[in-house]
């Protein structure tokens, strides 16, 4: 996802500068005419599409917690009340892990490292393995930056 928002700032720096370019050329002109040229409205037609492409990569991270949201609301909370999950097995809800950082609260960075163990052991005998584990590793957190927090209950 950090690629794709470096490479649609790139196209927008590229747009930006074109828009310019294309302003330069149309002095003189009439507001009517430089609105009527074909070249304004494909720049009309890319600028739409990329603000599209923005709303659909940072969309998703905007509605999503944050950190600070959560601390702000667990700073209103007992500090001393556990950290509970429901437990599928014993039909309750049960203590989580208590060391920090642990296979239920870590970074994405965290994550990733074990993902690609487990991917590295399962691809163990596949020729392309290193693309395989990337592709699912790209995948898997396409909506994470690796300083996101994960939990995982």
């Amino acid at each position: 996802m950090a690629e794709e928002l470096e490479e649609l700032e790139k196209r927008e720096d590229a747009l930006k500068k074109r828009e310019h370019d294309f302003m330069e050329s149309m002095k003189g002109k009439t507001i009517g005419e430089i609105l009527e040229h074909p070249e304004s409205k494909r720049l009309d037609e890319e600028r739409k599409a990329l603000a599209d492409n923005r709303r659909r990569l940072t969309t998703t991270r905007t509605k999503m917690l944050t950190v600070k949201k959560l601390m702000d609301y667990l700073a209103t909370q007992n500090p001393d009340a556990c950290v509970l999950a429901y437990e599928q097995n014993s039909l309750a809800y049960i203590e989580q892990l208590p060391d920090l950082p642990n296979p239920a609260i870590c970074t994405v960075a965290e994550a990733k490292k074990r993902s690609e163990e487990s991917l590295r052991s399962w691809f163990k005998d596949s020729e392309d393995k290193e693309a395989k584990i990337k592709e699912r590793l790209d995948e898997e957190f396409r909506y994470a930056k690796d300083d996101d927090i994960i939990i995982e209950f």
